[in-house]
């Protein structure tokens, strides 16, 4: 099960053809307007919910789009304990309105009615959908959460949890806890931990970037998939310069910006003795940027590339 957002799905695919060729039947659900994207990929696409339109309403409830985030948001890694706590509860509370409610909203009844038609041994879902882990438990199946970024939530839910059994009973409120409790209690599931978790995580991210939650988790491998693409004809001469490629992910395309721009990055490569190769949409493409002499731009439909998720910079070389 994933969001419908194709860098989260194409890291997930490797591991979906995986257990395909091993004999296993697998599908994977997603919102409506990505049923194509998982189809291209050559597996089966399960429509679910409803188109996902942040800024909408969400829950029954009018979402903001435009509220303003609290001081401190709860999903960044390890809360500092001089945070107060209202601050991290403020912040947990704004990532499930803002967010978790809008991916899962739609999603819970039809993933539930799927589960117990199917009838699945495990489900496997992305880190954001976490109506995975009710539909699950909702037919008895095993259910893995699948990170598609480093894991800052996993790290801030534990140590919320420890923050929140330090106040007073009465001031320890549980945003997250709640909201998927309500839903467990409309399908007839048990609310544990494991509905916000996972049984266990997998985690891709090499050792050197990854965070340690204290959850139960399984290293894997990253494999690098791109979808169906065509290799253009100047790709298969040798370089005659070491060849470095980047991505800026698409983040741009959910986020107000990159955390670093494009022009900045360009800039401080523009002098080493690299040729380097540089994905970008063709809307940013057709801004007036400089482009240095030892770049070329090339459209992110080109497929070679690694992208990592959440606008982190992946540099390749051959």
């Amino acid at each position: 099960m994933t969001g419908p957002y194709r860098t989260h799905f194409l890291l997930m695919a490797p591991l979906a053809w995986a257990l395909r060729a091993a004999g296993h039947e697998v599908r994977v659900a997603s919102h409506p307007e990505f049923a194509e994207e998982v189809a291209r990929s050559g597996l089966t696409a399960v429509p679910a919910g409803r188109t996902v339109v942040f800024g909408s309403a969400a829950d029954g409830q009018d979402h903001p789009g435009a509220q303003a985030e609290p001081d401190y948001v709860a999903n960044l890694p390890d809360p500092p304990r001089t945070v107060a706590w209202d601050d991290l509860r403020d912040g947990m509370e704004y990532m499930v309105r803002q967010y978790y409610r809008v991916v899962n909203f739609s999603l819970f009844r039809d993933l539930v009615g799927y589960a117990r038609s199917w009838q699945p041994q495990l489900v496997l879902w992305e880190a954001s959908v976490h109506a995975g882990g009710i539909a699950a438990k909702a037919c008895g199946a095993a259910h893995v959460r699948m990170l598609v970024g480093y894991e800052d939530f996993g790290v801030s839910r534990v140590q919320y949890l420890r923050r929140m059994m330090e106040q007073e009973p009465a001031d320890r409120a549980d945003p997250m806890g709640d909201w998927l409790a309500g839903y467990a209690r409309m399908h007839g599931v048990p609310h544990t931990e494991d509905l916000a978790t996972g049984d266990l995580t997998v985690d891709q991210f090499p050792a050197s970037l990854s965070l340690d939650s204290e959850l139960p988790r399984l290293p894997m491998r990253f494999a690098p998939f791109g979808g169906g693409s065509e290799l253009p004809r100047w790709l298969r001469a040798a370089p005659e310069r070491p060849r470095v490629a980047i991505t800026m992910g698409f983040s741009d395309e959910s986020l107000d910006g990159l955390a670093v721009g494009s022009q900045g990055v360009f800039d401080a490569l523009a002098d080493l003795d690299v040729e380097v190769v540089a994905t970008m949409p063709d809307r940013d493409r057709a801004r007036r940027i400089r482009v240095p002499a030892n770049m070329r731009l090339v459209s992110r439909e080109c497929g070679v590339f690694r992208v990592w998720p959440l606008g982190v910079i992946e540099v390749v070389r051959w």
